[in-house]
């Protein structure tokens, strides 16, 4: 959906997707700018989530100086249950 003028059409595109997917996926609407010589992604955000989500740790080491490492670990593999998982 190229050159809109209206945000009715982007958000009826949205509203269809919402009813076809209904909690069962992300959906992201990025904004594409077609000016000559930039040509790119200009805007890029995330309107829904799934309903259930694992989720990800991120561990965060400091090693050698300034190096930095960071390790994921899912939410699912921990052993507590649904509604405890995103504490600190």
């Amino acid at each position: 959906m190229f050159d809109l003028k209206d945000p009715a059409a982007v958000m009826y595109e949205l509203n269809e997707c919402r009813k076809v997917h209904k909690g069962r996926a992300y959906i992201r609407i990025s904004a594409f700018d077609s000016t000559h010589t930039w040509e790119l992604l200009r805007l890029s955000f995330i309107t829904d989530r799934p309903d259930q989500e694992p989720g990800f740790f991120l561990d965060r080491q400091e090693v050698d100086g300034r190096h930095i490492r960071y390790t994921t670990r899912s939410y699912a593999a921990a052993s507590k249950p649904a509604g405890e998982r995103y504490g600190a």
